[in-house]
């Protein structure tokens, strides 16, 4: 149970008139189903804590009355549905005193201070503050884990918890809230993830995964959709996809890539070491472009050398119309293996 208003309202009333409730109720709680329901029976409860059936009916008479719990008749016999818990007025407080005939208290304890401080611990003023709280909605991709939200920030996940208990307009809890929802709102306004940004990611993705590292960051895909966005302002995804496998075969980067920021620096260095490349009929067309072909196209026809490429432009231009070999054809333009229209490679 986790009520913070039972421990600090109801907590020193039922310990004074009747303990007995107070343990009752926290059995109540703790086994609810999650329509709020818990069914024991008098024997078990005798059985489990030791008291007696005049016992537990006293304490279900005062959680009653406190209108912390209601019977509810079923044909499976007496339940109890567990009410929200609300502040305890001083009437109500007063009434059960006078029942029980015990002596008043304050509700000015050292502990009721402590607990309800008003003053926020430093620790957690961080997470009022929406440029950081903003930066941990990006790397954890959410605001609604208490646990991974104190491990991000390295605070006490149980204080946390408490905070959030404590209402008020002010209160961290409504400051909190307010605040993770602005971001999260901002968030909901920014543009999504096209289909080749979300491939791109994906690519990179299944490249380090076929390789034995697998990004295991879950917010991994995430950053790197972010990433790939801004890169395909500037060049196509292929573009990125070629200078990627360019980087995994060369000596020097095949180790150096984690994530597409690599992109940057290595559809550069492609394009420099392209110019100095040359096409022969003997030269293997790119693995990436083989497998596209094969997802692609239902064929035997196979595409190994740029030669390959060449015969199959070739027979195009002179009138074939064979489906597999336009598709093939078609797939080679894309990708700049062969030149697009009426013209065809070249060999020196």
């Amino acid at each position: 149970m986790s009520n913070l208003v039972f421990y600090m309202e109801y907590g020193p009333l039922l310990c004074r008139v009747l303990k007995s409730a107070y343990v009752i109720y926290t059995y109540y709680d703790r086994f609810k189903n999650d329509e709020g329901i818990v069914q024991f029976t008098y024997n078990e409860l005798n059985e489990h804590l030791g008291l007696a059936t005049s016992t537990i009916q006293k304490s279900n008479a005062i959680l009653r009355q406190l209108k912390l719990i209601e019977e509810v008749e079923s044909s499976q016999g007496k339940k109890y549905k567990i009410l929200p818990v609300k502040k305890l007025s001083s009437e109500l407080k007063k009434e059960i005193l006078d029942l029980a005939q015990g002596e008043d208290y304050s509700d000015d304890s050292s502990l009721r201070r402590r607990i309800l401080q008003n003053d926020l611990p430093i620790d957690f003023q961080q997470l009022l503050n929406k440029r950081v709280l903003k930066k941990a909605y990006k790397d954890l991709g959410t605001l609604r884990s208490g646990k991974n939200l104190c491990n991000y920030f390295k605070i006490d996940y149980n204080t946390f918890k408490l905070l959030l208990e404590k209402e008020g307009e002010n209160s961290f809890k409504t400051r909190f809230n307010t605040l993770a929802k602005s971001i999260e709102e901002d968030q909901d306004k920014q543009p999504k993830y096209t289909e080749q940004e979300r491939d791109l990611a994906k690519y990179l993705y299944d490249k380090l995964s076929t390789l034995g590292a697998k990004p295991i960051n879950k917010n991994w895909f995430i950053k790197n959709c972010n990433i790939a966005h801004t890169i395909v302002e500037s060049i196509t995804s292929e573009d990125a996809k070629q200078a990627l496998d360019w980087g995994f075969e060369d000596d020097w980067w095949k180790d150096k890539i984690t994530d597409l920021t690599a992109v940057n620096t290595l559809y550069s260095r492609y394009r420099l070491q392209a110019k100095k490349f040359k096409i022969s009929r003997s030269t293997p067309i790119p693995p990436h472009i083989q497998e596209i072909i094969y997802k692609q196209v239902k064929t035997s026809i196979e595409v190994n050398t740029y030669e390959d490429a060449f015969m199959l432009k070739q027979s195009v231009l002179e009138g074939q119309d064979k489906e597999d070999i336009l598709k093939i054809v078609n797939i080679l333009e894309q990708n700049n293996i062969i030149p697009s229209g009426q013209e065809n490679l070249k060999f020196g």
